[in-house]
């Protein structure tokens, strides 16, 4: 059962990937920093001020060969 939708949604007018919460007033607003890395900001309802982060993507480990 889904908690968020992911959408396009056009933020402080630029197109990004928005995460919607079916039961809280949150959209999370993603914009690609380079190939491994994102820029989020919560925008909360009531908020005085939006709610900055990155998100990192995490190397994966390769399998060693038996």
């Amino acid at each position: 059962r889904s908690r968020a939708r992911l959408r396009m949604t056009t933020y402080r007018g630029t197109p990004s990937a928005t995460m919607i919460y079916d039961q809280l007033p949150i959209n999370d607003v993603f914009r690609r920093i380079h190939a491994d890395s994102v820029l989020g900001v919560m925008d909360y309802k009531g908020m005085a001020q939006p709610f900055f982060f990155i998100l990192h993507r995490q190397p994966t480990m390769n399998p060693v060969s038996a």
